[in-house]
């Protein structure tokens, strides 16, 4: 199983496959922070956070897209943990 965390306040968004004992530092393509991520299944993702920011994955966290918010709202941290 992948695990992700996604970064807020600067940091850098990291996946795990192997329960935590390696971490690999993602690319995502946004620099706004992230608040939180839904998955609906093992392979796809949602991440949303400030400013309307939201990225997609549909490979379990490897590689992630932009997608349209229609917003520009400020978010504020939320904790999210099924989707």
């Amino acid at each position: 199983n992948t695990a992700v965390i996604i970064k807020a306040g600067g940091g850098t968004p990291l996946t795990t496959s192997d329960a935590g004992n390696r971490w690999t530092p993602r690319t995502i393509g946004i620099t706004r922070d992230l608040y939180s991520v839904s998955f609906a299944d093992t392979d796809n993702a949602l991440a949303s956070g400030d400013y309307g920011s939201m990225i997609h994955t549909s490979d379990g966290g490897s590689t992630w897209t932009s997608q349209q918010s229609n917003t520009t709202a400020i978010a504020s941290p939320q904790r999210h943990t099924s989707v």
